[in-house]
C-alpha cells in the first residue's frame, strides 16, 4: 500500500511539472507573438513621424532583440574612444573609394542608456549655410541651427553615407533628448564649455584692448586629410604667445601637432548681416563677443559631428585609441623629419660657417640662428647634405661673400641668401659669390641650373614609368 501510495505521489508531481513547462511554452509564445506585434505597430508609427531624419531605420533599445547585443553599459565611461560608421579620411571628394575608415568617437556623456559620442577628428569642410541659405528677419537672438544647410547636410549626406542600417538603429530616441540634438548635431557653445571644461582668460590685443576669451587644450581638434583645408601647425611661437599674451598654457605635447578650426550649432543672425556661427579656433579658443562667430558662408570651417546613441548597441565598438592609418602616418613623417633635423650640425671655424644636415635644415632655426652671437665675424658658409633650403638663415651675417653647397642641393629660395629686407624683398648682396658643386654661380644662374637640372630628372622618371 505505502508502494503504491508513494508511485501516486512522484506521478503527481511528475505531471505538474510537465504542465507548468508547457505553459511557459504558451507564455513564451504568446510573448513573442506579443513584441511581433508591438514591433508592426513602431514601424508604422515611425512612417508617420515628423522627424528630420529617417525615423523608419531607427529603433529604440527597447525595439532591439535581446541577447543580439552584448551589454556594453558597464564597461563603456566617459573618455572611451569607439568606432561607430566609417566615413572618406583622405583623397579629395572625386576619389569616393579612398582612404574610407571606421569613424572613431569619445564619449562625451552617459546617462540614461544613452551615450553622447564626439567624433574624434573633423571629418569635412561645410558651410553651416549655403551663399543663397537663409535670409532672416534681422532678430538676433534667433538661432539658425535646424533651418541651416549644415544640419540638413549632416541629417542626409553624411548620415546615409557614413552609417549603414544597422549603425542607424544605434542611434536614441529617448524623448529627453532636445530638437536640437536628434540625428547628427554639432556641439553648442554651452556644450562645448561643459565637455570641454573650458576656462575663461582675458587676451590682449594690438591696440592693448582687453577681450575674454574661454579656451580649452581638450578643444584642440585635428583634421583629417580629406578635410585639413585650414591646418595649422601649432608653433613653438604660437605657445610661447599664448602664455605671454592670453595667459593660456597648454602641456608642451601640443607643439608641432597640427589643428583646425571647426563649427559649433550656436548662431545668429545679426541685423542686415549674413548668419554667423560660434567656432572653436585652431589654437583651443573661443571669442564669446561678435568676433567669436564667423560668417557662415565660409566654406573652410570643419565639422565635427555628435551622435546620441544606445550604450548596449553592438554597432558602437569600443576602440583601443590607437591613431588611424592616416593620423599614424602622418606621425611618423614627422618622427622621420624630426630625426633629420636632430641630425643637423653647425661649427665657426675661423670666418667660416660650416652646416652638415640630412637634406634639411631644422625649422626652429628659422627662429634663431644658434650662431647668432658670432654671425657678425662670419665670411663665408659652406652648406653639406642640404636638399631643400628656403630658410633665412644668413640675415645676421652682414659680412658674407662666399656660399659653397654640394650637389646635394636641389632646390633653394632667394630668402635662404638674403642679409635683410628691403620693402619686404629679399636682398642677395651682388658681389656674393656662389660655388655649387664645385662651379661658380650668380643667385640666378643657379637656379636656372637647378630647374634645368629638375626637369631632367622629371622626365627621366617618366620615361622609366613609360618603359
Amino acid at each position: 500500500m505505502r508502494k503504491s501510495i508513494s508511485k501516486i505521489i512522484c506521478i503527481g508531481a511528475l505531471a505538474a511539472v510537465l504542465s507548468s513547462s508547457l505553459a511557459s511554452c504558451t507564455d513564451s509564445s504568446d510573448n513573442s507573438r506579443a513584441n511581433a506585434g508591438t514591433k508592426a505597430e513602431s514601424s508604422l508609427v515611425n512612417k508617420n513621424s515628423s522627424v528630420s531624419i529617417p525615423d523608419s531605420t531607427i529603433s529604440s533599445d527597447s525595439e532591439k532583440e535581446k541577447g543580439n547585443s552584448p551589454d556594453v553599459s558597464s564597461r563603456l565611461n566617459i573618455g572611451d574612444i569607439v568606432t561607430f560608421g566609417q566615413f572618406q579620411q583622405e583623397g579629395d571628394k572625386e576619389d569616393k573609394d579612398k582612404g574610407v575608415e571606421p569613424i572613431q568617437w569619445e564619449v562625451l556623456d552617459i546617462k540614461d542608456g544613452k551615450a553622447l559620442i564626439l567624433s574624434r577628428y573633423i571629418l569635412d569642410n561645410v558651410s553651416y549655410n549655403e551663399p543663397e541659405g537663409v535670409s532672416g528677419s534681422g532678430n538676433k537672438e534667433r538661432r539658425l541651427w535646424l533651418k541651416s544647410d549644415i544640419h540638413k547636410w549632416l541629417n542626409s549626406d553624411f548620415y546615409n553615407s557614413a552609417f549603414t542600417e544597422e549603425e542607424k538603429s544605434a542611434f536614441s530616441q529617448d524623448s529627453s533628448i532636445n530638437e536640437e540634438e536628434k540625428g547628427v548635431f554639432l556641439l553648442s557653445y554651452d556644450e562645448a564649455v561643459k565637455y570641454f571644461d573650458m576656462k575663461e582668460t582675458i587676451e590682449t590685443d594690438v591696440w592693448d584692448k582687453k577681450i575674454k576669451m574661454i579656451y580649452s587644450q581638450k578643444a584642440l581638434c585635428t583634421a583629417t586629410p580629406y578635410a585639413d583645408r585650414r591646418a595649422q601647425e601649432f608653433t613653438l611661437a604660437t605657445y610661447n604667445r599664448l602664455i605671454k599674451e592670453c595667459n593660456i598654457t597648454y602641456d608642451k605635447s601640443v607643439i608641432g601637432n597640427e589643428y583646425s578650426i571647426y563649427w559649433l550649432r550656436t548662431s545668429y543672425e545679426p541685423e542686415d548681416f549674413d548668419v554667423n556661427a560660434n567656432t572653436i579656433n585652431d589654437e583651443g579658443t573661443i571669442r564669446p563677443d561678435i568676433l567669436g562667430f564667423d560668417n557662415a558662408k565660409s566654406t573652410e570651417n570643419g565639422v565635427r559631428p555628435a551622435v546620441w546613441v544606445n550604450v548596449s548597441d553592438s554597432a558602437v565598438v569600443i576602440h583601443d585609441g590607437s591613431d588611424p592609418s592616416w593620423l599614424a602616418s602622418k606621425k611618423a613623417e614627422k618622427a622621420r623629419i624630426k630625426a633629420m633635423e636632430d641630425s643637423a650640425q653647425w661649427s665657426v671655424k675661423g670666418n667660416k660657417l660650416i652646416i652638415t644636415c640630412n637634406e634639411i635644415v631644422p625649422s626652429k632655426w628659422s627662429e634663431s640662428t644658434p650662431w647668432k652671437d658670432k654671425a657678425a665675424s662670419i665670411k663665408e658658409v659652406e652648406f653639406n647634405g642640404v636638399k631643400k633650403l628656403d630658410t633665412p638663415l644668413l640675415l645676421d651675417c652682414k659680412s658674407i661673400k662666399k656660399v659653397t653647397f654640394d650637389n646635394s642641393l636641389k632646390s633653394l629660395s632667394k630668402s635662404a641668401l638674403a642679409i635683410q629686407y628691403q620693402s619686404g624683398i629679399p636682398d642677395v648682396p651682388k658681389d656674393l659669390v656662389i660655388i655649387y658643386g664645385g662651379k661658380k654661380y650668380t643667385y640666378d644662374s643657379l637656379q636656372d641650373h637647378l630647374d634645368k637640372k629638375e626637369q631632367e630628372e622629371y622626365e627621366k622618371t617618366k620615361e622609366t614609368e613609360n618603359n
